[in-house]
């Protein structure tokens, strides 16, 4: 496939992926109180025992070091025995061809404008559920069931925006012109990161369908009336006319 631009013009675009990163996974709030935890599991009756915020970090510590390893190669398209360069090249060795494989693809810009709509959806439901916005499981003092917004739409639009983020991430850092795609395939550290991206993308859409379960069910036994009026007037969970 054709580059459309030099790969030196895809460093600031992955810097806004890596940007639309933090944004995605990063929580906006302080992690709930133990007993707004406990709350939710009591009301749920179900154990919360992932350990989100740890698996969260480990997704974005995996995603920040594929944005850096194909920013530094296209920086530093030849081997260096210099420094850390010389660590770099011995961890991920680079092709005859360098850079120059590294390219701006269709599929890149699709999955770019898909992780930066996924950022600005994940801002828009930070600010509209303002306090009750943690990644964990709780139920804060005084909770209130917020109705408008992005929340008018569909019951679940912060999960929409992460199976958007999740859809475009794979499609920047796996499709084709991707550092992946045209290098680290060839080589086993490649590969491994390859598949562990595939493989946390996955479990996290796995971990998001059941979560929108859960958080319906406590959702409706605290707030009832208002929850079933809500529920009728916005039908569905994550994606409009589909689920």
């Amino acid at each position: 496939m054709q580059a459309i631009a030099p790969p030196v013009f895809k460093i600031p675009l992955l810097a806004l992926a890596a940007i639309c990163t933090q944004v995605c996974l990063t929580p906006p709030n302080p992690p709930a109180k133990t007993e707004e935890k406990s709350k939710f599991e009591v009301d749920s009756g179900v154990k919360d025992v992932v350990p989100v915020l740890w698996i969260t970090w480990l997704s974005k510590l995996l995603t920040q070091a594929m944005h850096a390893i194909e920013i530094v190669t296209i920086l530093f398209p030849e081997r260096a025995d210099a420094g850390i360069m010389r660590w770099f090249y011995r961890a991920f060795p680079p092709a005859s061809s360098g850079a120059s494989s590294i390219k701006i693809s269709p599929t890149f810009l699709v999955g770019l404008v898909c992780v930066t709509v996924a950022a600005y959806l994940r801002v828009k439901c930070y600010r509209h559920l303002g306090r009750h916005f943690t990644f964990e499981l709780s139920l804060r003092k005084e909770h209130k069931l917020i109705t408008d917004g992005p929340y008018s739409v569909v019951r679940h639009p912060s999960y929409t925006a992460l199976f958007i983020y999740f859809a475009g991430l794979v499609m920047t850092l796996l499709g084709s012109g991707s550092w992946w795609a045209e290098h680290g395939i060839f080589f086993s550290l490649g590969r491994i990161m390859g598949m562990a991206m595939v493989s946390v993308v996955t479990v996290w859409v796995i971990f998001f369908l059941n979560r929108v379960q859960l958080e319906d069910k406590v959702l409706e036994t605290n707030f009832r009336e208002q929850w079933s009026a809500w529920a009728k007037e916005t039908p569905y969970k994550i994606f409009p006319l589909v689920f």
